[in-house]
């Protein structure tokens, strides 16, 4: 006979996903409280009813809880059968930086009801809370979990960059240096997927410009530690995309558009900024006119996206995996990475496009299709003036002008004074 399931402090039962409010509320009051379950496809009353699951059901509602609760949560969720029908289980844990808030209100669970947090009760648990990052909670495991191997080439790395001086050690001493907690299983750990379900890039080449199954030709889901995702992504992006041709000698050789070394720098980007908490890989779609990368976790509040291209101070999310990534030698100084995209790709006439958009940090590289700018940017091989650059454009000077004000003031060409002229070139 099947155990009746009735609701609880820590246990709260939906009867289907239409009511999305009620489940984001309890999941947040969960949280702030001392973790527990939602089950979906339960009534209090006749028990197990089941619950329709599509293709994209639990993808959906991963995306709808990542966008709908801040600071974002990491949850877990499965489909599990009761009564031999099937249920979705969300599974949260205890927050330890509380308080989470959803369309601002905060909740917390008293009994089987959830209950609006006061302003005072909100003071409150702010203090009790640790506010301690992702990445700097304790770990599950211990080194058993730790690939050797990738430590001891890290190390290889940061003393070849010069970063990381004072004996190379066992794995347990290069760790304790570090004083890395989850984000030792994050930089290091032999399946770190294990214990975050959502760490992962999902990558795929596209006939249209959207990722989705019709015009897919190739689709990757890429998982291990950090290291392991920045090689084998920016392997797979540069196996992908459009090649130019140049002549070397006699030789007539195939090269990325864009440099490996920019290839790489957007893949670091998007993994050591990305939201580890938030239940969703990092993705990248290469499509027949641009490449994009994208990751959970829009921009910092202390950082709009026009300060992305131009020098900008320093604010990580990610500190413990960031300085990881410096002393390897992934990352030259802080706040300068977008910069460095910027820079690289406009030297190959392309200019890249950062936004964010429900939560996510995206990174555009277009590489057909090119903008006034692009074309400018592809006639400045040497320093012109803007009549010359004006007729190989095949626009008024007047409007080259004003194209050249905003390059400048992005930072990637350089208007200088030569002799009686004024002329322009990549910055």
């Amino acid at each position: 006979m099947e155990e009746k399931l009735e609701e609880s402090e820590r246990i709260e039962l939906k009867r289907s996903l239409s009511d999305e409010e009620g489940i984001l509320k309890s999941i947040v009051a969960l949280a702030n409280s001392k973790g527990g379950k939602v089950l979906i496809g339960v009534d209090e009353e006749k028990g197990a009813v089941g619950v329709k699951i599509g293709k994209n059901t639990v993808e959906n509602l991963a995306k709808k809880i990542s966008e709908s609760i801040e600071p974002p949560l990491l949850t877990n969720i499965e489909i599990i059968r009761i009564g031999g029908k099937r249920v979705i289980e969300i599974t949260v844990g205890e927050s330890k930086i509380k308080p989470h808030f959803y369309k601002g209100v905060a909740y917390r669970r008293v009994g089987r009801i959830n209950v609006k947090l006061t302003p005072q009760e909100l003071l409150s648990l702010m203090k009790e809370s640790k506010g301690t990052r992702f990445e700097e909670e304790i770990a599950e495991g211990g080194l058993e979990e730790i690939d050797e191997k990738a430590v001891k080439e890290f190390y290889l790395k940061a003393e070849k960059s010069g970063r990381l001086k004072g004996g190379k050690g066992g794995v347990r001493i290069i760790l304790e240096k570090l004083n890395l907690k989850n984000a030792a299983i994050l930089l290091f750990g032999k399946k770190p997927v294990k214990h975050f379900p959502y760490f992962s890039f999902r990558a795929a080449v596209s006939t249209s410009e959207r990722f989705d199954i019709e015009s897919l030709i190739d689709m990757r889901l890429f998982e291990g530690n950090i290291f392991q995702l920045i090689k084998e992504v920016s392997d797979y992006l540069e196996f992908h995309l459009p090649k130019k041709i140049e002549v070397e000698g006699l030789r007539r050789v195939e090269k990325p558009f864009i440099p490996k070394s920019v290839i790489r720098e957007i893949v670091v980007n998007s993994l050591i900024h990305r939201d580890f908490a938030a239940p969703s890989p990092n993705y990248l779609l290469i499509t027949p006119t641009f490449f994009e990368v994208y990751n959970p976790g829009g921009l910092l509040p202390q950082l709009k996206v026009e300060d992305l291209y131009k020098e900008h101070s320093s604010a990580l999310r990610n500190p413990l995996c960031a300085r990881v990534a410096y002393y390897a030698g992934y990352v030259d100084e802080w706040g300068n990475g977008t910069v460095k995209i910027l820079h690289a790709c406009a030297k190959e006439g392309v200019l890249p496009k950062f936004y964010v958009k429900n939560n996510f940090f995206y990174v555009r590289i277009p590489y057909e299709g090119e903008s006034t700018e692009e074309k400018i940017l592809k006639n400045l091989g040497k320093p012109q003036r803007a009549e010359e650059i004006a007729k190989k454009v095949g626009l008024s000077e007047r409007r080259v002008r004003s194209y050249l004000g905003k390059l400048i003031a992005m930072g990637v060409v350089e208007k200088k004074r030569k002799g009686r002229r004024v002329v322009y070139s990549l910055a």
